[in-house]
């Protein structure tokens, strides 16, 4: 009976020395993350406040490696990235996360999935409609796509202009082909 007992002991430990895991909302509320290097971030992820996200046990990213996790900075990292359309050299942190903790603190009882498709340096000529998944919008679409099987997009967070503005004829048309993305 001892043998039977001791046996089984170390399985037992081993159990209860195992982190519970972190259950996963099924119905996020779904946040696209597009555009140019403020949306994929270059803020210094060591500067952060102890304790930031405060509400990031309901706030969810849909990695670049389309896989779902607990949601930390950087959110568009490259780690396991899978389209390398959107791949950055250097992401770093942005508004993403900041605002996902700000609506989870407001709405309690919303869980909140990010799902990063940034680019730093993108035109928007490179948004322009296009499913083929080796482009900018056509991978956030099939991203788009694989995270709603846990929720449902609610919005899309569209940041970018920057690389336009350098040239007036870009510029002037950055508005139509904006449109033209979001229309599509």
């Amino acid at each position: 009976m001892f043998a039977t007992f001791f046996k089984r002991l170390p399985i037992a430990i081993t159990l209860s020395l195992a982190a519970p895991a972190q259950a996963m909302d099924s119905n996020l509320y779904l946040i696209a993350l597009a555009g140019q290097s403020n949306m994929t971030g270059a803020g210094d992820v060591r500067m952060l406040p102890v304790g930031f996200p405060m509400n990031g046990p309901r706030i969810w990213n849909f990695t670049n490696a389309d896989i779902w996790e607990l949601a930390r900075e950087p959110i568009d990292s490259n780690y396991g990235q899978v389209d390398a359309v959107s791949r950055d050299e250097h992401p770093g942190v942005g508004p993403a996360l900041a605002m996902a903790d700000a609506f989870t603190a407001k709405y309690p009882k919303v869980s909140v999935g990010l799902i990063p498709c940034g680019k730093s340096g993108s035109s928007i000529e490179k948004w322009q409609p296009d499913s083929s998944r080796s482009t900018l919008y056509g991978s956030c679409l099939y991203r788009q796509k694989q995270a709603a099987q846990q929720g449902k997009l609610r919005a899309l967070v569209f940041w970018q202009g920057g690389q336009d503005g350098k040239d007036k004829k870009t510029a002037k048309q950055w508005g139509k082909n904006f449109k033209t993305m979001v229309t599509a």
